[in-house]
């Protein structure tokens, strides 16, 4: 039920203990990186998943320190729901992007002077080849980013499911 072992320097413990800290604190990097530019550039939908980001970096960290300690019995199990449920939010936002992208604004992104200066290098067929399948790129895109968060998440939840049975069965 915790990852307290008998031998507290044992592999599959510091193990635990590298992959929780990992995920936790990179959630609370990313989350509070994301919430700066997301509040720089104002962007709603940005902040409400920073903030998400946020409470499941702060939720992994409180719940990996009550797995160590062996205080909290289903603390791995709530590690592992949180991994799933850091997915769903992270799903629903790019979601919410793949629905309501306007090709407009993507065409108006391409008419900033940097942007503007760095497509005008290419070939005009290129470019409105390019501007054409703008939407289906940024689709595709946030399917990438749905599968990568399931696979990190999904394999993150199951590490700490497996953790969780081992420790049941010591």
């Amino acid at each position: 039920m915790s990852v307290a072992e008998p031998n507290p320097g044992s592999p599959s413990r510091n193990y635990f203990s590298l992959v929780s800290a990992l995920s936790g604190f990179s959630l609370l990097g990313f989350g509070t990186l994301s919430l700066a530019l997301s509040l720089f550039f104002w962007s709603p939908s940005g902040i409400l998943v920073s903030l998400a980001v946020l409470v499941h970096g702060l939720l992994e960290i409180r719940f990996r320190k009550a797995a160590i300690s062996g205080f909290e019995p289903n603390a791995l199990g709530k590690m592992a729901w949180n991994q799933l449920a850091l997915a769903v939010s992270i799903s629903l936002y790019a979601l919410w992007h793949i629905f309501t992208t306007d090709p407009e604004i993507l065409e108006n992104l391409l008419q900033q002077p940097l942007i503007q200066t760095v497509f005008n290098l290419y070939p005009i067929e290129l470019r409105l080849t390019l501007i054409d399948a703008l939407p289906r790129i940024v689709t595709v895109f946030y399917l990438l980013v749905i599968f990568v968060i399931w696979l990190g998440c999904g394999a993150t939840a199951i590490y700490y499911w497996k953790q969780s049975k081992r420790d049941i069965a010591a």
